[in-house]
């Protein structure tokens, strides 16, 4: 009799410890969870962050660009001026304009 009930002691003290080692794994999990989503939220907060900095140097960039591009319109319409290449043509390459007997009427 002695024997089972030092087994049966035996069994209890086993079922509590299993109990325990269940416990601590539940524990243990759940941290893990929590520790993993608490990573995920954060490196989501950070790939928020730094894609909120690549829209605000890609609109600066855009402006910038905008600018350039109306500079350069405003250069083209500048030298396509006719005032502009009938001077050059005048005072750099020395063009006449041409006599009556040099135009052609093409029919």
């Amino acid at each position: 009799m002695a024997h089972a009930a030092s087994r049966s002691i035996g069994k209890a003290r086993a079922s509590e410890a299993n109990r325990g080692d269940g416990l601590v794994s539940a524990v243990l999990s759940v941290l893990v969870i929590v520790i993993a989503v608490l990573l995920f939220y954060t490196w989501s907060r950070v790939q928020v962050v730094r894609i909120g900095y690549e829209i605000f140097n890609a609109n600066s960039e855009m402006r910038k660009l905008d600018q350039e591009n109306k500079e350069l319109i405003l250069e083209i319409a500048t030298l396509k001026s006719p005032k502009r290449i009938e001077r050059i043509a005048r005072e750099e390459l020395k063009l006449l304009p041409p006599k009556e007997e040099q135009i052609i009427i093409l029919r």
